[in-house]
């Protein structure tokens, strides 16, 4: 029986760095965490738990993409019992952009990953309107960051990265303009922890993937959310390798949540909005 599903999770340095995309990340894409996909899938069974892994594409901002929805897939097939993958296309592509997220479907991709700051486009945007609305036509869900990042962090500038386009209020224009587009935002950290609550409460299309700090160190309005009126809609998520399974399962045991609470917020909620 899945024990948890954590629905924010990088992927491993190998399909990263590799890339050409390393420098873009934290300390230039080294320290803990997995080398390989087998890393990965092992990390995560080894805890009875499954592991959402997004592709990346910020190809029109740093010229290279990342890892690409093909071959995210290809490298997650061998292990279908804990990995599955999030899609992600490159905003700024227009029509291109749109198309792909077909392709993303076609490949047996759970859903897609955005990153506003470090893709660099606004989700309100008028721009990349017809992008969501594919997504909502597929039925297909989004995971989107909404938050600071560590992306750029401590380097001059931030290395281009405009932490504003992560306000939640732009997710709440793209859910009130997309009522079927199932939006879950990840992340989720000061200053906009109230905010993305407000929006959560508001949208019913929202939900909460509640990484970015431990379940018990969240505010006291959002920790009593979760386990309260938006316990449907709030997903385990750890960003790992940045947070971890095992700290967030700790931190998400400390509210004390009903058991079945507990059981939709740990793996139910995410099993059924991803399918997995």
């Amino acid at each position: 029986m899945t024990r948890f599903v954590d629905v924010h999770v990088h992927p491993p340095r190998s399909l990263t760095v590799a890339s050409g995309f390393g420098p873009y990340l934290p300390h230039g894409g080294t320290g803990s965490g997995p080398e390989t996909v087998e890393e990965l899938a092992d990390h995560y069974r080894q805890r009875g738990g499954i592991a959402l892994v997004h592709a990346f594409d910020a190809g029109s901002v740093v010229g290279s993409v990342a890892l690409s929805n093909a071959r995210l897939a290809a490298a997650i097939e061998p292990h279908p019992d804990v990995l599955h993958g999030l899609g992600c296309v490159d905003p700024h592509r227009g029509e291109a952009a749109v198309m792909a997220i077909h392709d993303a479907l076609r490949l047996g991709l759970r859903g897609l990953f955005f990153h506003p700051p470090a893709q660099r486009f606004d989700p309100a945007s008028r721009r990349v309107a017809s992008m969501w609305k594919m997504a909502e036509d597929l039925r297909f869900p989004v995971v989107v960051h909404c938050g600071t990042t560590m992306m750029g962090a401590g380097r001059p500038g931030g290395a281009g990265i405009s932490l504003e386009v992560a306000d939640p209020m732009r997710i709440d224009r793209v859910a009130a303009t997309h009522p079927d587009l199932q939006i879950v935002m990840a992340g989720v950290t000061p200053p906009w922890e109230e905010a993305a609550i407000a929006v959560a409460a508001h949208k019913g299309n929202v939900h909460l993937a509640l990484s970015g700090r431990r379940p018990d160190r969240m505010g006291a309005g959002a920790r009593e959310a979760v386990v309260g009126p938006l316990a449907s809609r709030a997903m385990c998520a750890t960003g790992y390798p940045l947070g971890d399974p095992d700290d967030w399962l700790a931190g998400w045991a400390g509210l004390s949540p009903p058991g079945d609470v507990d059981a939709a917020v740990r793996h139910g909620n995410a099993e059924s909005l991803f399918g997995v």
